[in-house]
């Protein structure tokens, strides 16, 4: 699927995560939804192939309770940029999922970012639609999806 919303996303693959840069392709700023509340967790996903497979897991960073859930956006200025840190290797995206299949085979990653209409876009003018990411490739040991235990 292609993108429908003026915003390329490229990504860096990081020791410790994924850089996004969100490109705003259009003339006027453009507001999607911050991660920190229900709407920004359900807008971005990853999509991961491992190599040899047209099995694809995706892992969305939903599953984090919220404890007062209120709309928040980030604002992408008219052909500007702005750059996000996604940890893929956090609980709150794998949830204790078993991804040890995918750890020593190299991965096709692709990021999308897929905001739904709803009354709360349209009170806060956020764009709504998909912007996808090229597909990279991650060569094992993908330390940005297995970060190692936090030291207690």
């Amino acid at each position: 699927m292609s993108s429908t919303i003026p915003l390329r996303l490229d990504v860096e693959l990081e020791p410790a995560g994924l850089k996004v840069r969100l490109r705003n392709l259009a003339d006027q700023p453009m507001r999607i939804w911050a991660l920190g509340n229900s709407w920004g967790g359900a807008s971005w996903f990853l999509q991961l192939v491992a190599a040899g497979s047209q099995h694809e897991r995706v892992l969305r960073p939903g599953k984090q309770p919220y404890t007062v859930n209120l709309p928040r956006f980030l604002e992408v200025p008219a052909r500007g940029q702005r750059v996000i840190a996604l940890t893929p290797g956090d609980l709150d995206w794998t949830f204790g999922e078993d991804l040890s299949a995918l750890r020593d085979v190299p991965l096709g990653v692709r990021v999308v970012l897929e905001i739904a209409p709803s009354k709360e876009a349209v009170e806060q003018q956020v764009t709504t639609g998909r912007a996808e990411s090229a597909e990279l490739t991650s060569q094992p040991p993908h330390g940005w999806l297995f970060l190692p235990p936090a030291a207690s």
